[in-house]
């Protein structure tokens, strides 16, 4: 039924350099962050991951 859903954050940063490539446009890098947000880009709210609850489905 076709190829992945789910693609790495490396296969994302290729995809939004080759969309913008064929599309004639330049990359701006401060739209990539290829690692945890900067306390300072989030507004001071970043703490860390945290695992998501695994919540059983509604019934």
């Amino acid at each position: 039924m076709g190829g992945p859903s789910i693609f790495t954050a490396r296969e994302r940063e290729h995809g939004y350099r080759a969309a913008l490539a064929e599309a004639g446009l330049a990359v701006d890098e401060r739209l990539i962050a290829m690692s945890p947000p900067a306390p300072d880009r989030c507004g001071g709210r970043w703490t860390g991951w945290r695992p998501c609850p695994i919540r059983p489905p509604p019934c």
